[in-house]
């Protein structure tokens, strides 16, 4: 599985890049982009929910909860091809996409909670004060330089709320992400480390989408979407190597 993912997103990316490239950024190759970051998704959410046998306790806590997050990622994409393709709608957004795509992050927050438990036995007074200080570095600097969103009059309700809440998920998840690797103390499953990284990738990659659409410099396929393309497998591919890593200790 893990092969397939690496596979898959290496030929998705040149994809990707050959369209950043190319002079119409509205064609229908453009439009089915997010049917391949789907496709990522959705087989990284089925690697993990199949590797789930002979796993218990926190781990399979956070492997479900991982999947979920990949798997309401997947639909939610499918959602977004939906509205550019046949209702004609170029950038859908704030949609019914990004209500799927927010329970996702919501889902990807409860991993690094778990994650969190996990490594509890390692806290101490100094080195809990010092991971909670990095977070709140991290996730303001992930915030400030990716997507400190624009909020004027003429924006709507709902996209206020969208703006606001990919900032707040995105400097959670984030800091979130510094402190488990700072508690882990140097003793981190690979595949924690490699899903924790990836969920930094997809803040990355959230932020600097609302960014680049508050600006009007968005268009499917554009970087943002090759940023996006790349967490989802980094994620995916840490959800199974997480399950694998798992399974060999207890043996």
């Amino acid at each position: 599985m893990k092969r397939i993912i690496v596979f898959l997103t290496t030929l998705f990316s040149l994809y990707f890049f050959i369209l950043y490239f190319t002079d119409s950024k509205e064609t229908n190759w453009h439009f089915v982009a997010g049917l391949l970051q789907s496709i990522i998704a959705i087989i990284g959410a089925l690697g993990g929910f199949i590797s789930l046998s002979g796993i218990s306790g926190k781990m399979r806590s956070a492997i479900v909860a991982a999947s979920v997050a990949l798997l309401a990622q997947g639909v939610s994409l499918m959602f977004w091809v939906y509205y550019v393709m046949v209702s004609g709608i170029e950038v859908p957004y704030p949609s019914l996409a990004d209500w799927i795509l927010a329970l996702s992050r919501i889902f990807l927050v409860i991993v690094l909670i778990v994650f969190i438990f996990i490594y509890r036995t390692n806290v101490t007074k100094y080195r809990l004060y010092f991971a909670v200080l990095l977070g709140i570095i991290t996730g303001a600097v992930v915030y400030y330089f990716t997507g400190a969103p624009e909020i004027t009059d003429k924006a709507s309700l709902t996209l206020v709320f969208f703006d606001v809440f990919w900032g707040i998920i995105g400097v959670i998840t984030s800091g979130f992400a510094v402190i488990v690797l700072n508690l882990s103390g140097g003793k981190i499953m690979k595949g924690i480390r490699i899903l924790t990284f990836g969920l930094i990738a997809v803040t990355i990659a959230d932020l600097l989408f609302v960014f680049r659409v508050n600006r009007e410099l968005y268009w499917n396929g554009d970087v943002s979407d090759i940023v996006l393309l790349i967490s989802i497998a980094i994620v995916s591919y840490g959800v199974i190597a997480l399950s694998e890593s798992n399974k060999r200790i207890e043996m």
